[in-house]
């Protein structure tokens, strides 16, 4: 499109750029970078705030359905081009190493793990609720600007320490 942007997003984001018009050979991902020591040997943050559950107060045929969904999720061709091409998303199953997609961010994130960088998890999954985060997010405009909480009926009283 002629301008440069820094889009913080995930391999799952394609789908954005792609829409607005932009061309897969035009994209790529890089590392955030906070000004550490030895941060040039860093590589991009990686992991996810995603899991796959299964309720084992579920029905029993419903537990036999949801893993035969899983299975073929993960195991099936189809199940698997869905996943990598359709949804231009990547998984850490190994029965996704040799699928191909047309994904130009999985791509630059497969080169990224090829190059042997120092690879940072990121904790997302370790921080509390999204109410929680709502909240600290209200609390923090609240701190910045002085706002009065108009329009947030949402925010509760919450107690720290």
């Amino acid at each position: 499109m002629g301008d440069a942007a820094f889009y913080q997003n995930g391999t799952w984001a394609w789908t954005d750029p792609q829409n607005a018009g932009m061309d897969a050979d035009k994209v790529g991902m890089i590392p955030v970078y906070m000004g550490l020591r030895n941060e040039q040997k860093q590589g991009l943050a990686t992991g996810t705030t995603q899991y796959w559950y299964l309720n084992k107060k579920a029905d029993s045929k419903n537990i036999k359905a949801t893993k035969k969904f899983l299975n073929w999720t993960i195991a099936s061709e189809q199940g698997k081009n869905t996943i990598a091409q359709d949804m231009g998303s990547t998984t850490p199953f190994k029965t996704f190493n040799k699928v191909k997609t047309d994904n130009p961010l999985v791509s630059a994130m497969r080169k990224d793990f090829d190059a042997k960088y120092e690879h940072v998890g990121w904790s997302f999954a370790l921080a509390p609720s999204e109410p929680w985060k709502d909240d600290l997010g209200a609390m923090l405009e609240y701190a910045a600007a002085g706002w009065d909480g108009a329009g947030r009926e949402s925010i509760r009283p919450i107690s720290i320490g």
